[in-house]
C-alpha cells in the first residue's frame, strides 16, 4: 500500500531534555527527550521524535507530518485526535488506546502494540506493517483503505470492522475473534481457513 510519508523541514534539534510542547513548536527534532503536552496545544506539525518518552495522554490534537522512531508510548490514550502523514517505527505502544481518531496516511512499522484498544475511528490509508498486535481490540472502525502485513495478531478481537481486501495469509491470527460478516472479502491461507471454520462451530468431514 502506498502511504504518503511525513514532510519535514526541521529547523532545530533538541536532545536529552524534558519538553512541554506548545502551539509554537514545529519544525523540531527531539531526541532522547521526555515529552509533555501543554493543555492549550491543538496541533503537532512537522516534528521528529527519536528515542523519546511520552508521559501524558493526548486529547483534541491534530498530528501532521510527524515521525515517531524508537519511542516509549505505552498505556497512552489518544482521544478526538487526527493523524495525517504519521510514521511510527520501532516504538513501544503496549496498552495504548485510540478513541474517536481519524488516521490518514499512517504507517505503523515494527511497532509493539499488543493489548491495544482502537474504537470508533477511521482508517484511511493505514498500514500495520510487521507489528506485534496480539490481544488487541478493534471496535467499530470505518475502513476506507488499510493493510496488514506479516504481523502478530493472535488473540485479536475484531467487532464491527470490515476486513474486506485485507490479506491475513502471512500474519499470525491464532485465537482471533471476529464476526462472520466482517470476514467477507479478506484473504487467508489454508491453515487459517480451517481454524476460522472451527471458530464458527463448523465441522469439516
Amino acid at each position: 500500500m502506498k502511504i504518503k510519508s511525513p514532510q519535514h523541514k526541521t529547523i532545530e534539534s533538541i536532545h536529552d531534555k524534558t519538553i512541554t510542547l506548545t502551539r509554537d513548536d514545529y519544525g523540531m527534532h527531539y531526541s532522547n527527550c521526555t515529552i509533555l503536552f501543554d493543555s492549550d496545544l491543538r496541533e503537532i506539525d512537522d516534528i521528529i521524535f527519536i528515542k523519546c518518552t511520552f508521559t501524558s495522554d493526548i486529547y483534541n490534537i491534530h498530528l501532521t507530518d510527524v515521525t515517531i522512531d524508537s519511542c516509549m508510548m505505552q498505556n497512552m490514550t489518544f482521544e478526538d485526535v487526527s493523524f495525517r502523514r504519521v510514521y511510527i517505527k520501532d516504538t513501544l505502544m503496549t496498552g495504548f488506546t485510540l478513541n474517536n481518531v481519524h488516521l490518514k496516511d499512517v504507517h505503523f512499522y515494527q511497532t509493539k502494540m499488543n493489548l491495544f484498544n482502537i474504537a470508533d475511528s477511521i482508517f484511511d490509508h493505514v498500514h500495520f506493517d510487521t507489528i506485534d498486535g496480539h490481544d488487541g481490540y478493534l471496535y467499530h472502525i470505518e475502513t476506507k483503505k488499510w493493510a496488514i502485513t506479516q504481523s502478530q495478531l493472535n488473540g485479536l478481537s475484531i467487532v464491527e470492522t470490515s476486513l474486506n481486501t485485507i490479506d491475513l495469509s502471512e500474519s499470525d491470527i491464532d485465537g482471533i475473534s471476529v464476526q462472520a460478516n466482517d470476514l467477507k472479502g479478506c484473504s487467508v491461507n489454508s491453515i487459517q481457513s480451517t481454524a476460522l471454520i472451527q471458530l464458527f462451530g463448523i465441522k469439516v468431514k
